[in-house]
């Protein structure tokens, strides 16, 4: 039986279609790579400050650090909470791992007891800010899907942006990557109803200390734009840290014994 030529041009096109759809997807996700490859969150340590403004002008003051170590088996990243006075010793560890859910242990010096979750690295943010985990984490979430969009001009550099839906949540994310340093520059968030609920700019990249090449950036403001709520996170001093010591970042020796 002979194949009508419209349907072989139809099948043609669909072909081509599909190829070129699967090469969007590959790029785009390879500039995001690259992008976390460049910042490079493993084996360093940094201490920094957060202040949050809420839509009233209140303002409120944290400092921590942040301690990211990288082993043949897992990445692993420690927060640690050192102001206000009624937060200090608070600690939070957990995997940089691609699965859809991670571990988190958290220490709460008042009680001396260390929970352990599993939380949606997104979902979960530094208490009383709007820093979510998933801004401090390297790896890629597994059935993350990545296709690219208009370039753009955004603070005066050409940039890449990259749209990154989730496999199970209708949240969805709009990079904005620098074409040039391929830096992160900004982060759109939507929410299931499309509307854009977070917006997170990244600047003042610096060169981790005892490292060539590795760089974070030095400023990162999150704006809440259904609250009105902002949270500027300020670097204060970053380092690598060559072999950090693993049992850091197991938070259970912290419990009290009764």
């Amino acid at each position: 039986m002979k194949i009508k030529t419209s349907y072989i041009f139809i099948l043609y096109f669909l072909i081509i279609a599909i190829s070129t759809s699967a090469q969007n997807n590959n790029e785009a996700k390879q500039w995001v790579l690259d992008c976390k490859n460049n910042m490079s969150l493993k084996n360093m340590k940094a201490s920094v400050d957060i202040n949050v403004t809420d839509k009233k002008g209140h303002s409120s003051f944290k400092s921590m650090n942040l301690t990211f170590g990288n082993y043949s088996d897992v990445k692993k990243i420690l927060i640690e909470l050192t102001a206000p006075e009624n937060i200090k010793g608070m600690k939070i560890s957990l995997f940089d791992t691609s699965l859809d859910k991670n571990e988190v242990q958290i220490y709460l010096p008042s009680s001396g007891k260390v929970r352990t979750l599993n939380v949606k690295a997104k979902r979960f943010k530094i208490p009383g800010s709007e820093f979510s985990l998933d801004y401090f984490k390297s790896a890629i979430e597994s059935g993350t899907t990545f296709s690219l969009k208009e370039d753009v001009v955004f603070n005066n550099q050409k940039c890449k942006t990259v749209l990154i839906k989730h496999n199970d949540i209708d949240d969805y994310e709009l990079l904005y990557i620098s074409q040039n340093t391929k830096e992160l520059l900004k982060i759109n968030s939507f929410n299931s109803k499309n509307e854009k609920e977070y917006e997170a700019l990244f600047s003042d990249y610096k060169n981790i200390e005892g490292s060539d090449s590795n760089i974070f950036p030095g400023k990162i403001a999150v704006t809440n734009l259904l609250t009105n709520q902002n949270s500027v996170l300020t670097v204060k001093n970053i380092e690598s840290v060559p072999n950090p010591d693993r049992s850091l970042f197991d938070l259970s020796y912290l419990n009290k014994k009764i």
